[in-house]
């Protein structure tokens, strides 16, 4: 019985100071060669964000997911990213859906799409910071 109410305090006291990480995102988003998107999106740790673009083809939409990367190098931050389309009937049409994990405040690009091709399907930079949230 002392085991567990030791380890049922402890297990509290380190939830108590879990810091949860908000991270600002700077994306530049390219679908099949077009002229690139500047997207700005802010996400809580954890937490699935979604950022809309309205262009001369339609709404493209992006979702992230970010968390900092506890098996990687120090500083980084692992994104996961769901890419696509919405028609006009609000149907959501998945592109891609890329991870990628980079340091604070270093610029990661992602590509997709065929070797062969000479236009990629996506081609995405993101700039990630950890911010604080009021």
């Amino acid at each position: 019985m002392k085991f567990f109410s030791l380890f049922l305090v402890m297990f509290s006291a380190t939830s108590a100071f879990a810091v949860n990480h908000n991270y600002d995102l700077k994306l530049k988003l390219s679908l099949n060669g077009q002229k690139p998107t500047h997207m700005h999106i802010v996400v809580k740790e954890g937490e699935i964000a979604t950022v809309t673009n309205k262009n001369s083809k339609g709404l493209t939409f992006v979702d992230v997911e970010a968390t900092d990367a506890t098996d990687a190098v120090v500083d980084s931050i692992h994104m996961k990213f769901t890419v696509g389309t919405i028609d006009n009937k609000g149907v959501k049409t998945i592109i891609s859906t890329p991870q990628v994990t980079a340091k604070e405040n270093v610029s990661a690009e992602i590509t997709v799409g065929k070797p062969e091709a000479k236009i990629p399907d996506l081609k995405m930079s993101v700039v990630v910071k950890r911010v604080m949230m009021k």
